[in-house]
């Protein structure tokens, strides 16, 4: 009795780990952003890597012609289906996509990935930068 508890709670385990979307890789792309302005962004693109314990997002770009914006690198601890960063939860990770509050020098945003294939992904942002507000799309391809 003792073992089928312990295969119990390690089938649990596996399928709540199974249960997320794995968003290991890098990802480029194209995208928009607008915000008292359109802009077309000829790259958008992030790495992603991912454990069962961690998402780190890194080397986060945006080059939309004249305007071009990096993104600070972000580390997000995975609890459940919980994001938590310093202590706190700022998002959620499922089988179809993850969004987070982040934060950098001067700006503070909210991000949404999407899986929309295996490898295609859409990502949403609006992110406020010293009183300015502005709204990235893009649609990103795993490379």
């Amino acid at each position: 009795m003792r073992y089928a508890g312990i295969v119990v709670l390690f089938t649990g385990l596996t399928l709540s780990l199974a249960a997320r979307a794995d968003f290991t890789g890098s990802w480029s792309g194209s995208g928009d952003v607008s915000g008292g302005f359109n802009i077309h962004c000829d790259t958008v693109s992030v790495d992603v890597a991912q454990t069962a314990t961690q998402l780190s997002l890194t080397n986060g770009v945006a080059d939309c012609g004249f305007i071009s914006e990096s993104m600070t690198d972000q580390t997000f601890q995975i609890q459940g289906n919980q994001l938590w960063q310093n202590g706190q939860q700022v998002g959620t990770i499922t089988d179809t996509g993850a969004n987070a509050t982040v934060s950098g020098k001067n700006y503070t945003g909210d991000v949404s990935l999407s899986l929309t294939a295996p490898d295609t992904v859409d990502i949403t942002a609006d992110i406020d930068r010293n009183g300015s507000t502005y709204h990235v799309t893009g649609t990103l391809q795993r490379q």
